[in-house]
């Protein structure tokens, strides 16, 4: 009876790791667990003189979605969406949930802009698959912002505020390079 006890506090205390660590819905890491990630890359970066990739996934129309087609259907859009981010990058890299309809990707390890830009079309290629929810065809797309540490940034939240700021100038339409730059 003692060993089926620790049984299930294993089980209880793996299901209690997973939640504090992982987005309920999507199954991506939270916020709290990329951060760690990416302090780590950076640190990593920082010791051998590499650089790490951030990608700012936005999804666009999510409100519309959601408005049109009801929360359910937004619900199976964000897990479809972290499904297809995770097939679109590598093992080695990290995808994660901030909140709402936002996501990051960590890339890490990468040469430069043109590994972030492969992985950013990659990604959007991914999300331009054919998607139909509970019978609705519904169209998938997103603005991508890019940053690159050490260029970027130097720590982990002006890295995403980077991120944050190229993905936003590509959602407003503002001429842009395909990094998100200003022109």
């Amino acid at each position: 009876q003692i060993e089926r006890q620790f049984a299930e506090l294993e089980i209880s205390r793996a299901a209690l790791k997973q939640e504090a660590s992982h987005d309920p819905l999507t199954g991506v890491a939270n916020r709290r667990l990329f951060y760690d990630r990416l302090q780590q890359a950076i640190r990593h970066a920082k010791r051998y003189n590499g650089k790490v990739g951030l990608l700012f996934v936005d999804l666009d129309r999510f409100k519309e979605i959601n408005d049109t087609h009801g929360h359910h259907v937004g619900d199976a859009v964000l897990t479809e969406v972290a499904r297809r981010l995770s097939r679109s990058v590598r093992e080695a890299d990290s995808i994660a949930r901030l909140g709402g309809d936002e996501f990051v990707v960590l890339l890490d390890n990468v040469t430069g802009r043109d590994d972030c830009l492969a992985a950013a079309l990659n990604v959007e290629r991914m999300l331009a698959e054919d998607s139909s929810f509970y019978g609705l065809a519904v169209d998938i797309t997103a603005s991508i912002g890019q940053a690159l540490f050490p260029d970027d940034g130097d720590n982990e939240d002006t890295l995403i505020r980077a991120a944050d700021a190229a993905m936003y100038r590509i959602k407003s339409g503002m001429e842009t390079d395909r990094q998100g730059r200003l022109l």
